[in-house]
């Protein structure tokens, strides 16, 4: 069996700030297109891609029209609930993915979002995820 384990994913996107909100009621109220050539100037030469992971944007919602997952993939989500990128950590996996929480393994386990890489459990935990033994 193929798998995909992941750190961390945003396969959702993410909330963080009320950004999506704030998007879905520019989307509702028509001045979305407007914001969004207003901020393409400031935030594209900094980070293009970061309008994209936030829930509701548009490379979200295509990804979900043409189906997330593939036959025949065990996919695996390590997450933390002291993520502070991905909001909500726990919510944003695909139906039907393994999620791993770091604080059911070690409720004393904060890490962030950009630690989950250099993180030990949550190396250990992939290892796991992909059938090497790592816990």
């Amino acid at each position: 069996m193929r798998s995909l384990t992941t750190l961390g994913p945003m396969w959702d996107g993410t909330e963080i700030g009320g950004l999506a909100a704030t998007e879905e009621l520019g989307r509702r109220i028509g001045t979305y297109d407007l914001v969004l050539s207003l901020e393409r100037p400031l935030v594209d030469p900094v980070c293009a891609g970061c309008r994209e992971v936030i829930h509701g944007s548009d490379l979200l919602r295509d990804l979900r029209a043409r189906e997330l997952s593939t036959d025949g993939v065990r996919y695996t989500d390590i997450v933390s609930t002291c993520d502070g990128f991905v909001v909500p950590a726990t919510g944003a996996s695909m139906p039907g993915t393994a999620v791993v929480t770091l604080q059911d393994h070690d409720p004393g386990n904060c890490a962030g979002h950009f630690a989950l890489p250099r993180d030990r459990l949550a190396r250990a935990l992939a290892l796991d995820a992909v059938g090497r033994r790592g816990v």
